[in-house]
């Protein structure tokens, strides 16, 4: 099991998948909801965190 640090568990649970009852896994993140102009109509988790996409 990979250890917890800080940055991942201060992010919300965004999704829970369910076998059952039971929560078999959770993926963490954070989101924004933003209008035209780009201003912040809503946001979840850290969204000031630098993303760094992924190489093709």
């Amino acid at each position: 099991m990979t250890p917890m640090n800080h940055a991942t568990t201060s992010q919300p649970v965004l999704v829970e998948a369910l076998r059952g009852d039971a929560v078999e896994s959770f993926h963490r993140g954070a989101l924004a909801v933003v209008d035209a102009d780009g201003t912040v109509l809503h946001a979840l988790g850290d969204i000031h965190r630098p993303v760094f996409p992924a190489r093709p």
